[in-house]
């Protein structure tokens, strides 16, 4: 799943780590040597980090982070880009592990969230 936006890098990164703390289940965190990247993972019958405030796990830079948990059902990563001979930047989800339908619906979620 990839999608495509006029949007500054920065601004998309901030409207995915906006989304990803609000759709139920998901948890992430940011990987810590590529700046646009962030590890994801899903559990059902979790409820959102915005609504949980004590699973508050880091803080960097400013920015609340959450902690994933590797056991976890479905694992992604989801990585924001500029594309190559365009004004255009781009986000692109690539699954780890677990089902794909379950992940497609937790993806579709998550972009819906976002609001590109």
């Amino acid at each position: 799943m990839n999608s495509t936006s006029t949007k500054p890098a920065r601004e998309i990164l901030e409207k995915t780590k906006t989304a990803l703390s609000k759709v139920p289940g998901v948890r992430w965190i940011m990987d810590p040597q590529m700046p646009f990247l962030i590890h994801c993972s899903w559990k059902p019958d979790r409820p959102s980090v915005q609504n949980a405030k004590l699973e508050w796990a880091k803080k960097q830079n400013g920015k609340h982070m959450c902690m994933l948990d590797p056991q976890d059902p479905i694992i992604w990563e989801m990585h924001v880009c500029k594309l190559h001979e365009t004004s255009l930047c781009g986000i692109r989800l690539n699954r780890i592990r677990g089902a794909a339908i379950e992940y497609k619906k937790v993806a579709g979620d998550v972009m819906k969230a976002m609001n590109l």
